[in-house]
Order: structure tokens, then sequence, then C-alpha cells
């Protein structure tokens, strides 16, 4: 089991009646099925199933806290302001916690707590992590601009509760097997290359990179170019597709 600290993390504490029923309304994960100490990861999503928010949240006795990275606050206060007022709910910033991400192989799992002093994998092993196991993050990966199942979040979604803010698109996407537009994907680089640059298959464009580090990255692969192995940037360098 590894550990790694969210560095950038914002913790809140969600709480009021109504706290509840507003993270099940309108996030895609099943709050309801949580328990005390529990916790779970769930998106928050626009009324075309774009993602607006992803969250770590936990079950306190008579609260929750949410953990977001980077930016991922902003988007969800900017969607839930009216809502969190209408349900009597109290949303407050949290000093003096952090989130944790316990890691074994593929498998993770994230905690809110206190900070604590403890040792952890670096930052660049993180990184490594996410790329093996395509784990995507906030800012990279993730924005407003991408569907849940282009990002490998199918995880995130719990098809069995009801209605969410964007759950008709989404479930209409399970329900059909339908492949996304592009899907999240990892490489292995020979030459050099850089977040946010296009790659490309016969000189039309195939996808763009998200991640990287030294000879490994996640990008994005457009469907169409899904069964090529291989594929170039504009400076020469070769990226090759990693099961």
């Amino acid at each position: 089991m590894k550990l790694y600290i969210q560095k950038d993390a914002k913790i809140y504490e969600l709480k009021g009646e109504g706290s509840e029923d507003l993270l099940q309304n309108t996030s895609t994960n099943d709050i309801k099925n949580l328990k005390e100490g529990q916790s779970c990861k769930t998106l928050f999503l626009d009324r075309f199933g774009k993602i607006k928010s992803i969250a770590t949240v936990q079950k306190e006795k008579e609260h929750f806290l949410l953990a977001f990275q980077k930016e991922a606050d902003k988007a969800f206060k900017e969607l839930l302001e009216m809502s969190i007022r209408l349900m009597q709910c109290e949303l407050e910033e949290k000093m003096g916690y952090e989130e944790a991400v316990y890691i074994d192989g593929r498998e993770h799992t994230q905690s809110i707590r206190p900070k604590k002093k403890e040792e952890s994998i670096t930052a660049g092993e993180f990184i490594k992590w996410r790329i093996i196991y395509k784990v995507p993050e906030w800012q990279r990966e993730l924005d407003d601009t991408i569907i849940p199942l282009e990002a490998n979040l199918k995880e995130y979604i719990d098809s069995t509760k009801g209605c969410y803010t964007g759950q008709e698109i989404v479930a209409r996407m399970l329900s059909r097997n339908a492949e996304p537009a592009k899907m999240l994907t990892r490489f292995k680089i020979r030459g050099k290359a850089k977040e946010k640059e296009e790659f490309y298959k016969k000189q039309k464009e195939a996808g763009y990179l998200t991640t990287v580090l030294k000879e490994d990255a996640l990008g994005f692969l457009r469907r169409e170019y899904k069964k090529e192995k291989t594929f170039s940037t504009k400076k020469g360098a070769i990226l090759e597709i990693e099961a």
C-alpha cells in the first residue's frame, strides 16, 4: 500500500439537513449508500453530461467533507450555488485537513483526514502511477469539455441510482454501449513531446497529450484512430500505444 497526499487539495464542510439530498441529486455516485467515515469519488456534470467538477465526498456524523483538486472547487460552487441556498445548506472551507490517496496496484481509495506528518510517494511517482493506470487529473485530463466515459471514469458513476444532472446523456451512452468520440490512452514516447501537444496519423490530427513524464504519457485518442498503433508529433516524436 502506497500513500500520496494531494498537496493542492481544498477541503470543505457541507452541512445542513438537505446536504445528503443535495449531493445525491447532483452527482453521479450513490452518496446515500455511504456510512459514517466512508468516502467515494463522484462527478458533477452539466445537463449535456460534461464534467463540471470532481470531488471526494466523505460522510461524517452530522456533515459531509468534500475534497477538490485545483480549480474544481470553483466549478462546484458556481454549479450548485443556488441549490446550496435553496436546500439551506452551508459550505465552509476547512483548514488542517488533507486528502490522502491510498494506492495498491490499480486500486486506489481517497480519505479526507486531519493533516499528519507521514511518508508518502513523490509527485513524480504519483504521476507515473496515474499514467500506468490511466487515472485522470483535473486541469490535465479533466475539464468542462470532457464527458466521463472519455476519461475512463465509469467507476465513478452509479448506474442504479436515481436522476442527477446530466444523467440522461450518460445513461443513454451506457445503455447503447456507445463509444465516445475520444478515449484516454497511454503512450510510450520516442523523442521529445510535451503536454497539450497534438499528434498525427498520415498528417491528420489523431489526438493530443495531457500528461507527459519523460517517455511515458497520457492523452486523448480520437475514436477513428483506435486501431492504429503509432503516431507522430509535428516535431518528429513517435508515440506508441501502451496497453
